[in-house]
């Protein structure tokens, strides 16, 4: 609803006793005091009503509830990814300590397993010797060449 449809209505010129003249005086002239640029009743301070003063203080307070809200919620969000970032540097303390003891352990087996392993290639190395001189005496000696004359 604008503020000009609300019209206050006075009489145009006061008694001559300078008391304001009844709205219903009869001869009288009623004008809108807001249309009338010669008449200040303010003393041309600007005319503020209640519901322009609360829907200010409405919209501030709002403001100040929307902007105190998203200062919160960034507050919290902040304290939120610190924690988890606590959380994962804990974590990977925890793992990094798991992954050198599997580490550890996995190097122990696999020099056990490197070792047991070299020992059986040198036997099998010993043991296919032994077999290439035991099929070299089988085989008896080399034959010659022989040349045929014709």
């Amino acid at each position: 609803m604008p503020f000009c449809t609300i019209t206050v209505w006075a009489a145009f010129s006061p008694l001559p006793d300078g008391r304001p003249a009844p709205l219903a005086a009869p001869g009288r002239r009623l004008r809108s005091i807001l249309r009338d640029p010669t008449v200040h009743p303010q003393n041309g301070s600007m005319f503020v009503s209640a519901e322009i003063i609360t829907i200010v203080l409405s919209a501030v307070g709002l403001l100040l509830t929307l902007g105190g809200t998203m200062f919160a919620g960034f507050a919290w969000c902040i304290r939120r990814s610190d924690a988890l970032r606590t959380d994962l540097t804990n974590v990977e303390k925890s793992l990094g300590a798991r992954i050198d003891g599997v580490e550890r352990k996995l190097t122990a087996r696999i020099d056990g397993v490197e070792s047991s392993l070299g020992a059986r290639i040198d036997t099998v190395a010993a043991d296919t010797t032994e077999l290439k001189i035991a099929m070299a005496r089988l085989e008896g000696p080399q034959r010659h060449l022989i040349v045929a004359t014709h």
